[in-house]
């Protein structure tokens, strides 16, 4: 044994383990670099290539997706680009929609004052049109009763 090796395991990150055997499996992929990729990416990374072999092995065993498959980005792209249309579709109803109730909500309504949800139609508040100015704002019952 040299100075410096260790019989003790080494804990590798997930992280490095994952973009070692990502850049073994794209070496691998192309036919002038594929001879002698694990040797080659375990020099650069200061990995023993057993230990990148296993790795490989193993992801390879797992049945994940490797960089080397063929992924039909076309198909993906365009069903992204309808997701996208239909997102910005209902974004223009729902902007239009919301304009449209905030400008009901903008105008003075007909009928003067409408109670709200869980008000008495008669409140204590009566909103004085222009004609009525001259008279009274404070609730009386003479006023009131001729309301009614």
């Amino acid at each position: 044994m040299e100075e410096g090796d260790s019989l003790l395991p080494v804990k590798y990150t997930d992280e490095l383990k994952a973009r070692a055997v990502e850049l073994v499996i794209h070496a691998q992929a192309d036919p002038d670099s594929a001879n002698g990729a694990i040797t080659r990416v375990a020099n650069e990374l200061g990995l023993s290539k057993e230990t990148l072999r296993v790795w490989v092995r193993k992801h390879k065993d797992s049945g994940k997706a490797t960089p080397a498959e063929s992924v039909d980005l076309e198909a993906e792209n365009r069903r992204l680009r309808a997701e996208l249309a239909e997102a910005k579709r209902a974004n223009e109803i729902l902007k239009r929609a919301s304009a449209f109730f905030a400008a009901e909500l903008d105008r003075p309504s007909k009928r003067g004052y409408l109670p709200l949800a869980g008000e008495s139609s008669l409140s204590s508040t009566i909103i004085v049109t222009s004609s009525e100015s001259s008279q009274s704002c404070a609730p009386c019952p003479g006023l009131l009763h001729g309301l009614l």
